[in-house]
């Protein structure tokens, strides 16, 4: 029963590597194996959430549509079970002002704090400052350092996710040509692990070698920076075919971009759906594009510190749990040795399906 999803997670990347499953392929065998542990685990006992305490969820940015979806979630769970909950988002994005507010967390003595991470690195002697003052932390969406955090939440598998995105250039692409990717910040310890792996796939698959990659600029989670940025790697690189955005802002920049500029070439990657609704069509600058749920991430990451604070979670590997009397959930190996609980798989959206589920990402 424990190494059922971490089995069939490894067999699954294994295959992808080699043959790169497709995505309706992918999205079967996650509903599948998702079945398959909760037939395992039966009625298992749900994580315990009346337990009367505070909590908190540090985001990214105000304001940025992705993570007020997440810290909806995570705020529905607590308001669910009777619990405070607090939803602390820098004004500015900044590393420095998440730094402030946990300290101020530490201070006002919550009992776990769930924080996506500006930069890993530098937030992590303050994590552990938490951690050594008995508070819970957990990590969504960015990894925190293995030091500064009890457990991980991703949205998705890295491997699944890079193969997902190789698979959109090489389509869009129309099997050859060059690549270049808009990410949000160098110290995002998630798109950095999409990229060096989409990289090394078009090193070592046969199938991505005609693939060439041509470089990775960066937005700062700035529209502006987003637009500008997309416009000097049209610029630099006359050959791009295909730019893989790693985010909501970075996304509607490089269509924006791609838009005005009346370039042919296609817009693709990670975003919000019912933010790029305008940007998704055959004729439009971004074909299609994909996203986990961020509700689910939500519910589990704030599962997940209501766990870790009740003791019903350690956070090792192979653990599993149940949450609200459905999804079963299990806790498997990060690629940073630590550990992580992986939620959903990329979803494709497109001007087929993003009216009707836009609102449901």
């Amino acid at each position: 029963m424990k190494k059922i999803f971490a089995v069939l997670m490894t067999i699954i990347c294994a295959m992808t590597v080699l043959s790169a499953c497709s995505f309706e392929e992918f999205a079967e065998d996650f509903r599948e194996k998702k079945e398959t542990m909760a037939e395992e685990e039966g009625e298992k006992e749900p994580v315990d959430v009346t337990v009367k305490d505070k909590y908190a969820i540090v985001t990214q940015k105000a304001g940025d549509p992705y993570f007020d979806l997440i810290a909806q979630a995570f705020k529905s769970v607590c308001t669910e079970a009777d619990k405070e909950c607090i939803v602390c988002a820098p004004e500015k994005g900044l590393s420095s002002e998440q730094i402030e507010i946990v300290q101020d967390l530490i201070d006002q003595k919550v009992s776990a704090i769930a924080i996506s991470p500006i930069d890993p690195k530098a937030i992590r002697s303050t994590l552990k400052k938490a951690m050594g003052a008995g508070i819970h932390v957990c990590s969504y969406d960015t990894m925190a350092r293995p030091s500064g955090r009890e457990l991980h939440i991703s949205g998705s598998e890295i491997q699944t996710i890079s193969v997902t995105l190789l698979d959109s250039i090489l389509d869009l692409a129309g099997g050859s040509g060059e690549w270049a990717v808009l990410s949000t910040r160098s110290t995002a310890y998630n798109q950095n692990q999409w990229i060096k792996s989409m990289i090394s796939l078009c090193e070592e698959d046969e199938k991505y070698k005609p693939l060439t990659f041509a470089q990775t600029a960066y937005c700062e989670e700035d529209y502006q920076k987003a637009y500008d940025q997309t416009i000097s790697i049209l610029s630099m690189n006359p050959d791009v075919k295909v730019i893989v955005a790693l985010s909501t802002t970075a996304m509607r920049g490089a269509a924006q971009a791609v838009t005005d500029q009346e370039s042919q070439v296609f817009v693709t990657g990670i975003g919000l759906p019912s933010a790029l609704e305008q940007y998704i069509g055959n004729d439009r600058a971004c074909p299609y594009m994909f996203m986990w749920s961020p509700y689910t991430l939500g519910k589990v990451t704030a599962y997940t510190a209501i766990g870790l604070a009740t003791g019903k979670i350690t956070g090792e590997v192979g653990e599993q749990f149940r949450i609200g009397g459905e999804e079963v959930y299990q806790v498997t190996e990060a690629p940073d040795e630590a550990t992580e609980v992986i939620v959903d798989y990329p979803r494709h959206y497109d001007s087929g399906n993003i009216a009707d589920l836009a609102d449901d990402a």
